[in-house]
């Protein structure tokens, strides 16, 4: 049967299994830099690849849209706020750009967020991209957009 405690039956994996083991330990502490290089291009590779896993499964997320959300003082009263989201809504709609405005003036509907009436989202589907503005782009309208949105900055710092 195999030697051990006396009585006891050894099963057929440890039954000369010590002997074909003994190496593995001894290559494991060899001072050679083989086994830790090998270790290390392994981790870089994994490293390198593991960057891109799974993206050839995401598509580039431009679903040519704008949703906008605008913060404002957390004391903001609802008809005050009303008046900001109004404003915020022209704006928007003003860019040529722009097919139309839908804003929501407080908590989201579904629940997903504890704002109140200091919250302000708006969504603006854009036209297709050949009735835009000759050279347009949607960095550049982007762009244009925040500036003119910028007058509201002093809302959304309390002043």
């Amino acid at each position: 049967m195999g030697a051990g405690i006396e009585g006891e039956r050894l099963q057929l994996g440890q039954r000369g299994g010590a002997p074909a083991a003994t190496p593995a330990p001894g290559a494991a502490r060899d001072d050679s830099p083989a086994p830790s290089g090998l270790a290390g291009l392994i981790a870089l590779g994994v490293a390198v690849e593991g960057r891109n896993l799974g993206l050839e499964f995401l598509p580039k997320l431009e679903e040519g849209n704008l949703w906008i959300r605008a913060t404002m003082p957390a004391t903001i009263s609802l008809e005050e706020g009303n008046l900001y989201v109004n404003r915020i809504r022209r704006v928007i709609a003003e860019v040529p750009e722009v097919e139309r405005v839908v804003s929501q003036h407080g908590r989201p509907d579904d629940g997903t967020d504890a704002a109140g009436f200091f919250n302000g989202e708006f969504f603006a589907p854009l036209k297709p991209a050949e009735q835009w503005r000759e050279g347009m782009s949607k960095d550049a309208m982007t762009g244009a957009l925040l500036e003119r949105l910028q007058a509201f900055d002093r809302v959304a710092k309390g002043a």
